[in-house]
């Protein structure tokens, strides 16, 4: 696998040498973490049924790309270059893709209109309408006659195949998220911590993943509360992980413990990248950051793990915490007294919960098999 700088500069270029010499070059594109745990199960699937193919992975987020960049999925992994008349011209002469499959909804105007022109299959995964998108606004009818265009749009739900039916766009199939896919792969994948395994022991464990800023009021008051939880948290960032620990007392960082000393603590902080979706298997009730922000983070993550979750009033974007709440595997909470009651109510259905989860996996499954036999 051949890793590459995430610059601007010279990336057309340098994207262009590298696949010169390669032919039925697949192009995967994804926005950012979120979006890849969408792929991640079409490419190991892709990989399997198209041997002979070689994919070529670009990704919207500088940040996401440090952590897919190291992962194996992909032939080439690149920053997807500005969507620029002058670049797509150049992407697409150049490496020549046969298609073109974008995970939930990258809309690039240059990049679709280069690939009709080209003749080259385009193919939406995973995808989700909203009806106050501009596609479907009179101003938006312009990039509605893009959409047209697209070979295959896989949706999440009925009411995304209902919108763009509306606009005329009828080669659309509704199959759910691939990410149930992927994060049942997770489950499969063996993981072990001698010091958060020591942690948890044989206690209550609330883990609090992709954490802002935000979200540290109401883990504070779950802290203090009477619950008989400990707390596992892993910040969004890295980046002033010390602010989380002087904030939240009788904490420490996973660095700073060993297997004997992290006993003396009810919070583990943890300061290392990629294992959050790993650790759920720790716990007993998820709290999952960004709901105080532009919109929850991955609830499917804990979910697979047979553990309830909880997170702020920021979810209606996303269909499966519309869905998992109203099958009471998950509840939205908006200050700390919500939160509490919340685990607490959750927490005495734990067997419910399962057999509920249980129930949602096995309906929503199978998105990755049903749409690799077609593209």
């Amino acid at each position: 696998m051949k890793i590459h700088n995430a610059s601007q500069l010279g990336l057309i270029k340098r994207i262009s040498e590298i696949t010169k010499n390669y032919k039925n070059i697949v192009w995967f594109h994804v926005a950012s973490m979120g979006e890849f745990e969408q792929a991640k199960p079409l490419l190991i699937n892709y990989k399997k049924k198209y041997l002979h193919h070689k994919i070529l992975l670009t990704v919207f987020s500088p940040s996401a790309f440090e952590i897919i960049k190291t992962t194996n999925l992909a032939k080439w992994t690149f920053i997807l270059p500005f969507d620029t008349k002058n670049n797509a011209q150049k992407f697409i002469d150049n490496v020549r893709p046969i298609k073109a499959i974008f995970i939930k909804y990258e809309f690039w105007y240059n990049y679709l209109n280069k690939l009709v022109d080209n003749q080259i299959p385009i193919y939406y995964i995973s995808a989700i309408f909203r009806k106050n998108q501009y596609f479907f606004k009179f101003y938006g009818k312009w990039f509605a006659k893009q959409l047209q265009k697209i070979n295959f749009i896989y949706v999440q739900n009925e009411e995304s195949k209902s919108l763009l039916k509306s606009i005329g766009i009828n080669k659309v199939e509704v199959v759910g998220d691939t990410r149930v896919d992927s994060v049942q792969l997770n489950l499969k994948t063996s993981y072990s911590n001698r010091i958060i395994e020591s942690f948890a022991a044989n206690k209550q464990v609330l883990i609090a993943g992709s954490i802002y800023k935000n979200d540290l009021k109401i883990l504070i008051e779950i802290i203090k509360s009477n619950l008989d939880f400990l707390l596992i948290i892993v910040p969004h960032t890295l980046v002033n992980i010390d602010y989380y620990e002087k904030k939240i007392n009788d904490s420490v960082t996973l660095s700073r413990v060993n297997e004997k000393t992290v006993k003396n603590y009810r919070v583990l902080i943890i300061d290392q990248i990629g294992i959050l979706s790993k650790i759920y298997r720790f716990g007993n009730i998820a709290y999952i950051g960004g709901g105080f922000n532009n919109g929850i983070h991955n609830i499917l993550e804990p979910i697979v793990y047979k553990i309830p979750v909880i997170f702020g009033p920021n979810y209606h974007k996303f269909q499966e915490a519309i869905d998992l709440i109203r099958l009471g595997i998950a509840a939205s909470i908006s200050h700390h007294e919500d939160s509490i009651l919340s685990m607490k109510k959750l927490n005495n259905k734990h067997e419910e919960v399962k057999i509920a989860i249980n129930k949602y996996i096995q309906n929503y499954q199978g998105a990755t098999n049903k749409i690799i036999k077609k593209i």
